[in-house]
């Protein structure tokens, strides 16, 4: 956010992805990645991990024995959604996998 390139200091520290509605009305995407809170909308707070990817607690989930191939065939296909639960602080909570 305002910086071009990951920085190891920048481990650790707290994120936040502004997310906005697809014309679809089921799917959202990110608009804007900031270091401060955003004052309005909807987003995500996460943290910022050491492999230069941010982290928002929602990278886990675990499926019912025998399926994995699956949903691993549909992560390939961009099929596969996540329904995510989004507080009003920016926590979010993984509610379930759907297929599409």
């Amino acid at each position: 956010p305002g910086e071009s390139s990951w920085n190891e200091s920048h481990v650790g520290r707290e994120i936040f992805v502004s997310l906005a509605p697809e014309q679809d009305g089921k799917h959202w995407q990110e608009t804007e990645l900031s270091w401060t809170r955003p004052t309005s909308g909807t987003y995500l707070r996460g943290k910022v991990g050491n492999d230069q990817r941010n982290e928002f607690n929602i990278g886990q989930f675990f499926l019912q024995e025998g399926k994995g191939k699956e949903y691993e065939q549909a992560v390939r296909q961009h099929r596969l959604s996540a329904e995510i639960a989004v507080r009003p602080d920016g926590a979010a909570t993984l509610k379930r996998l759907v297929l599409e």
